[in-house]
């Protein structure tokens, strides 16, 4: 009634009776008006205090009176004793490790990233590739350290979803919302190498059937993502990942002027938090929530580091206040050099291979442990060196690169074995001795593994 009204208002009367009931109605944007209305048409004198507010820059996702990125830091460095029995951080042990980390290198490692022998469309495919990279990142502690020459079949890698997707462009594929969804979970088990099945003999004789293999249900995790992503993309009129991290708004059917919008990480992490249930990330301890949302800061910074000399919208100026959170390998690396204490009973469940409880305070409290034990880490190397300070990102980061050449280490090490066994014709070595440790070759510490997650 109120748009009839308004139409026949402007047949009638003119400009300026609709000037008037804009102002009288509230908000409108100009999808409201005819194509011919001006709002700079001559008022009259009684009808000169009637003006229509400038429009504002939009910001992305809505400015919000406090950051989100600032929540996650406060909530996850609050005191919470029941966290505090499970796993504990060393004060002292931090104070020695910050003296033997110097703050050059790990501006050096947070810098890094490997280019990929890929050719893209144009800026925003590629954007939307890495961003991808960053939305499938989970799996942590179910994965061998480094891609072998021949990788036992169906046991995934850190590097199995980047090896996937470029599997996926190299075929072709578009991985835009309609893309991600023709792909079927066979193609996605092909491209990563995580078999759907694998074959059963019943009870013991030459008869075999078809089982889901033992990773399927990391696979299942993958295509579930792919497809509720792709769907909510599509119900929200954008093309595809990037075409949502480049605009400022939470859908994309009405397209607007966004030359005066304003961009940032808190606010990017914040839409992607509030638009895509991937990204929401929160550890629930009680009534208590405590925000995470790690693959939503992995875009933000990864996006950031690759692209933010080529695109002003990812030239984030907040990203140093992000976290990251923590995975199993980071969890697990800080364990060996003691900065965090886990209790014995936890202890002894991880280094036994037992899963852990999605949710539960077991897991709640190991990844907020990792995160503020990188927090505490960035803090102590800045006070050793105030000249050049790190964040705690730079220091997750720079934890990253320390695991990825412990691995390559491990694994040169290995090869050169297998080389002198072969060479001098020597048994090869039983399968035990041949795993590739995130901590060190032969440790007994392992990672800690929870299977009903996909944010870490």
């Amino acid at each position: 009634p109120m748009e009839g009204f308004m139409a026949a208002s402007s047949r009638r009367h003119g400009t300026r009776a609709l000037v008037l009931l804009i102002a009288l109605n509230g908000y409108v944007d100009s999808s409201m008006l005819a194509p011919s209305a001006s709002l700079t048409a001559k008022l009259s004198p009684h009808m000169s205090d009637l003006r229509v507010a400038p429009a504002m820059p939009r910001l992305r996702g809505g400015k919000s009176e406090s950051s989100i990125l600032v929540e996650i830091r406060d909530k996850s460095l609050s005191n919470t004793e029941t966290l505090e029995e499970l796993v504990s951080i060393n004060a002292s042990a931090i104070e020695t490790l910050a003296k033997q980390i110097e703050s050059w290198k790990v501006k050096k490692s947070a810098k890094v990233r490997f280019g990929l022998p890929l050719l893209f469309d144009d800026l925003n495919q590629e954007i939307n590739f890495y961003a991808l990279v960053a939305t499938l990142s989970f799996g942590s502690g179910w994965q061998d350290g480094v891609w072998n020459k021949a990788p036992a079949k169906g046991i995934p890698t850190r590097d199995s979803i980047l090896n996937g997707l470029i599997a996926l462009h190299m075929e072709n594929r578009q991985l835009d919302a309609a893309g991600l969804a023709d792909i079927s979970q066979f193609a996605l088990s092909q491209a990563i190498g995580i078999p759907l099945t694998k074959e059963k003999r019943l009870d013991g004789g030459p008869i075999r059937q078809d089982v889901p293999s033992d990773f399927r249900w990391l696979l299942d995790k993958y295509y579930s993502v792919i497809s509720t992503l792709s769907s909510e993309l599509t119900s929200r009129g954008f093309k595809d990942l990037a075409d949502f991290i480049l605009s400022s708004r939470m859908h994309g059917h009405v397209r607007v002027d966004e030359s005066q919008a304003q961009f940032s990480a808190a606010l990017l992490v914040e839409r992607l938090v509030k638009c895509f249930e991937t990204f929401k990330d929160e550890a629930k301890m009680g009534e208590t929530s405590i925000p995470i949302h790690r693959k939503a800061q992995l875009v933000c910074e990864d996006l950031c580091a690759r692209f933010a000399s080529r695109d002003h919208r990812l030239n984030f100026t907040d990203i140093d206040s992000l976290t990251l959170g923590s995975d199993a390998e980071t969890v697990t690396w800080l364990r060996k050099f003691s900065i965090i204490d886990v209790c014995p009973k936890l202890a002894q469940k991880i280094d036994d291979e037992k899963e852990i409880s999605a949710g539960s305070h077991e897991e709640v409290a190991l990844r907020i442990a990792g995160m503020k034990a990188c927090v505490k880490l960035a803090e102590e190397i800045n006070k050793l060196n105030p000249e050049e300070q790190v964040n705690s990102a730079e220091v997750c980061k720079y934890i990253n690169m320390q695991i990825k050449d412990l691995y390559f280490k491990q694994m040169k090490a290995k090869e050169a074995r297998q080389e002198a066994n072969s060479k001098f014709g020597k048994e090869e070595e039983d399968e035990e001795e041949d795993k590739i440790y995130v901590m060190a070759e032969g440790d007994e510490k392992r990672m800690f593994r929870c299977k009903d997650t996909e944010h870490y």
